[in-house]
């Protein structure tokens, strides 16, 4: 299956998983795990979709609209007289102008959902990048005193970070995309053991304004954790089941 079938497969999927017994979703599903560029954007469509349904979902229909339905449906019934058809078409009339109403508001709903990727596409994006066909990293020795830091065995990850994304953008370190926001890629060593960070500014982000457990996110024998402060939102990448990576935080 082609990355274009999938996608059109896939934008039909729905975000609760009913969908996954279907063999062509699957054989979908199964082509977004082994992409990681589609991966990502499956994330993405995934967290939009459960945005919209949450959007719909308090959409509160106009006052009266069902009695203004059903009074167009009884008046629809043939009379042979003229002020009878009046009623009818007068009624008929009312319905579809609250249902254009109705129709009205669900669009403006729609497009003010913004697209802005959460935590979730930012550790989906970490795993795809280690499972898949990963870019060249940006070693943590070539960013100076932060590389220096990450390295270091006594540095807990979550406990505040010294650095400057502009200092880290020009020691030439590694950049991708995340949903169109810029997210920078740093390589460190801690043991014997090898982790790729990636760090990226929280408000190109859509994170709630409280602060939250790091999120873990494990599959095929990688692992992700992901959180945020106040300035910066934060992945951190490895092998295993996710133990070794809460040991640095």
């Amino acid at each position: 299956m082609k990355n274009h079938d999938a996608k059109f497969l896939l934008q039909a999927y729905r975000p609760g998983g009913d969908d996954s017994a279907d063999t062509q979703m699957t054989a979908a599903l199964e082509q977004a795990r082994r992409d990681p560029e589609l991966g990502a954007w499956l994330m993405r469509e995934q967290s939009f979709d459960q945005q919209v349904a949450a959007k719909l979902r308090a959409v509160t229909p106009p006052a009266g609209l069902r009695d203004a339905i059903l009074a167009g449906g009884r008046a629809s019934t043939p009379e042979r007289t003229t002020q009878a058809w009046w009623r009818g078409a007068q009624a008929q009339w009312l319905g579809l102008a609250a249902a254009v109403t109705l129709a009205a508001v669900t669009a403006l709903t729609f497009w003010s959902v913004p697209r802005t990727p959460g935590l979730e596409a930012l550790a989906q994006t970490a795993l795809h990048e280690m499972q898949g066909s990963h870019g060249e990293p940006t070693i943590a020795d070539a960013v100076g005193a932060f590389g220096a830091w990450l390295q270091n065995p006594s540095t807990r990850l979550a406990a505040g970070m010294p650095m400057d994304l502009a200092q880290v953008r020009n020691s030439g370190c590694r950049s991708l995309k995340v949903g169109g926001r810029e997210v920078f890629e740093v390589c460190f060593i801690r043991g014997e053991h090898e982790y790729h960070f990636y760090v990226g500014k929280r408000q190109d982000f859509d994170i709630p304004s409280r602060s939250t457990s790091p999120m873990l996110v494990a599959q095929g024998g990688m692992a992700t954790l992901a959180w945020a402060d106040e300035q910066h939102v934060y992945v951190l990448a490895g092998t295993g089941d996710g133990s070794a990576l809460k040991a640095l935080l």
